[in-house]
Parts: structure tokens; sequence; C-alpha cells
């Protein structure tokens, strides 16, 4: 049987035949076409990265408004927005795990944080209701809202957090709370950055490509990634070996 020239290895290159190169140089121009054209239309297709990962709904009637610790500057702004536009009655605000700093006194809690501005902004002490657990992560929140379905019975809440973060808490709450997620609406607090335009400030970035990691981890480690993970794997190893016969 005669080998074509093409697949037959170069002295100069063991193992790097003609037809390989030419595969080689295809593959890179490819990219690098790739490459220019995303750079160059990126104001197309790069503000989508941050606003899908917005699902947060219009403002609706509920028994309670839910803030998420974080972002104290915008979150509970907004949850004395719905309670004064009449949209709730109550605010819960998730007590956070105590740092060493805020057990010593050198700064205060986010609860408490939260709490003071409620308080400044006319919202009546009565009406807000703190949830136990000191809460280190949104799994720990919908716990936290979990304990007080428990306790007081399942209610609507609206819960409050920024735009980029609605889908990772929607996410996070439907599976600590698969009962009750019909009874639970996100509403977006502004971002502290300009979403349009997320790439040209560190802070865009940081928190657009670090929701999606997030995202990514959740999905893999709390969720049926692996799965997923162990299919592509496979394909990848089978169409590689099935390109070297």
């Amino acid at each position: 049987m005669t080998v074509p020239p093409a697949l037959v290895d170069s002295p100069e290159h063991p193992g790097a035949t003609p037809l390989r190169r030419k595969l080689r140089a295809g593959i890179t121009i490819v990219l690098l076409l790739g490459l220019l054209s995303g750079w160059a239309t990126r104001t197309d297709w790069l503000p989508g990265i941050a606003s899908s990962l917005n699902v947060g709904e219009s403002a609706r009637k509920t028994s309670a408004v839910m803030i998420l610790p974080g972002s104290e500057t915008t979150r509970p702004f907004v949850a004395v927005g719905l309670v004064q536009a009449g949209y709730a009655d109550r605010v819960l605000v998730p007590e956070t795990w105590v740092t060493p700093d805020v057990r010593s006194g050198l700064i205060p809690s986010t609860g408490e944080i939260t709490r003071l501005v409620l308080i400044r902004r006319g919202i009546p002490e009565e009406k807000i209701v703190s949830l136990g657990g000191q809460s280190d992560s949104t799994f720990g929140d919908a716990s936290a809202l979990r304990l007080y379905f428990e306790q007081q019975g399942e209610c609507d809440v609206t819960i409050v957090t920024n735009a980029y973060h609605t889908r990772r808490a929607r996410w996070v709450f439907d599976r600590v709370l698969p009962e009750s997620s019909d009874r639970l609406y996100f509403f977006s607090a502004p971002d502290d950055f300009h979403a349009e335009r997320w790439w040209l400030s560190r802070r865009g970035r940081q928190a657009v490509l670090g929701e999606w990691m997030k995202l990514g981890f959740y999905f893999v480690y709390y969720g049926r990634g692996w799965v997923w993970g162990l299919l592509v794997g496979g394909v990848v190893v089978g169409v590689r070996r099935a390109f070297r016969r």
C-alpha cells in the first residue's frame, strides 16, 4: 500500500506532516479572524453578557420585601421605595455572618447598616423583621427565608438584589425553596456600574465576569454540571482520537 506523500512525516519536522501544518494554519487564521470580528462588534454583543444576568420582574404587591445582603447603597433604598409605594408591608433583613471586625465593634454589620437606612428613610421598626442564621452566602439567605416560612407560614415575597445577581439568586432560591418558587419574585436594584459598558470599568468586569464564574461553579457543584462535563469530555476525547486515526 502506497502512503500519500502529504501524510508522511518530514525529516525536519517529524510528526508534523504538510497536511497537519495546513490544518493548524487554517485553524489559526479562523481564530484570529474570529477574534478581530468579535472585537470590532463588541458593542453589539458584550452588553448582552451583562443583561442576560438580569431576570428581575416588574413590581407587584406581596406580603413582604426581602433585602439580600450586599450593596447597601442601592438595595435598601429600593426596598424603601417598594414599601412606601404600597407594594409590601414588611421588610425582611437577613443577619449575616459576624466577622471579627464586627464582633470587636470596629464596623457595624450589614444587617445593622440596612436597618439604619430603612429607619432613616421612614420605615417603622415594627415593620422590619430580622432573619436569624448568620448567613454567609445566597444559600444561607434562602435557608433563612425557609425558616421564616416555617415559623410564620408561607407568603409571597419580593426579593431585592442587584440586577446582575438576580439570575443566580433565583437559581439558589428555586433549589432551597422549590415548593415556594411560585411565591417568590425578584426585583432588580440598580447596579453600581454601567451595564451597557461593563467591560470598560474594573467594577463592571469584576461583577459580570465574577457572576458568570459563580454561576458555572454552582451549576457544576450544586447542580448536574458534572454530568455534562463528563459527556463533553468524552466527546472531545473521542473526536481527538478519531482525528489522530
